[in-house]
């Protein structure tokens, strides 16, 4: 994520983004020391859109960077072209510069990517788009990610802001990418996405057969984000951590009380254990 923090900051300005949201991003402010708007996103049955007449009504003069996950984190959205094209549309009424967050673009279960930049002109020229191998490939401790900054002039800032923060390249970090862009890993990665698909429906069966517990839908990523507050349960993650003993990823610091967040990227036994716990704790509840 110090990528995201200096995109932030060569982009100027207060950030805005829609919540829920991935934790780091929600810590961009912090890092890149700028002031910070959050806008609730519109929920219908556990279906999540960006409310575009909120962020209309938030954007002030000084917002200066709409900070986008796409596929999103938490939960596990791959936004249409159509929804896209909003947030162009939004962006360029507003002089906005847009960071778009889509290290999960290779793990898509069902429907399309389509990368921010690729939209228009507009959007290529007033964009920097994250990402890295570290999701798809399973090698988030190589140091090496990578940033798409077609407009020359910004490529140009955020090499300049990027001096002396960044470790030099190594020679294993830089074979372990080249191993899994060049093709060689096709046939792995979907092999991989078929088994993530079969945990995810899997998962949402078991969830659904538990009372007081609905999943949302999930597109992409190995991300599920689980709606408890039918449970009457305060605090979901402390209750699940201390009675099951299964450590979630907490609701409340992605900016929504109620939740937590499942990681399904696991051997099929480990995920049925899981929920077993999770199942025989509620009905001892």
């Amino acid at each position: 994520m110090p990528g995201a923090n200096l995109a932030c900051r060569v982009g100027g300005g207060s950030i805005l983004y829609s919540t829920p949201m991935y934790t780091h991003i929600r810590r961009l402010p912090q890092e890149a020391r700028a002031a910070v708007t959050e806008i609730p996103m519109k929920e219908d049955n556990l279906f999540y859109t960006m409310d575009f007449e909120a962020l209309e009504q938030a954007v002030t003069p000084q917002t200066g960077v709409y900070v986008l996950c796409n596929p999103h984190n938490p939960f596990g959205r791959v936004f249409t072209r159509q929804e896209l094209t909003e947030v162009a549309d939004f962006a360029k009424k507003h002089d906005l510069f847009v960071v778009a967050d889509e290290i999960h673009c290779e793990l898509i279960l069902e429907g399309e990517h389509i990368p921010y930049f690729s939209l228009n002109k507009e959007a290529e020229q007033n964009s920097i788009t994250l990402c890295s191998a570290g999701k798809i490939a399973n090698i988030p401790g190589l140091p090496l990610a990578y940033a798409i900054i077609p407009n020359p002039d910004l490529r140009k800032r955020f090499e300049e802001e990027t001096l002396g923060l960044f470790p030099v390249r190594n020679i294993l970090s830089e074979t372990a990418l080249t191993a899994a862009y060049n093709g060689s890993c096709d046939a792995w990665k979907e092999e991989l996405r078929d088994y993530l698909r079969a945990n995810r429906d899997y998962l949402e069966v078991r969830i659904s057969e538990i009372p007081g517990l609905k999943a949302v839908h999930n597109q992409a990523t190995y991300l599920v984000w689980i709606d408890t507050r039918e449970t009457g349960i305060t605090d979901p993650y402390a209750f699940f951590l201390e009675k099951a003993r299964v450590h979630f990823n907490d609701g409340k610091t992605y900016g929504l009380d109620g939740f937590v967040r499942l990681n399904f990227g696991c051997p099929r036994s480990q995920l049925k254990e899981t929920l077993d716990r999770v199942e025989q704790t509620l009905k001892q509840k």
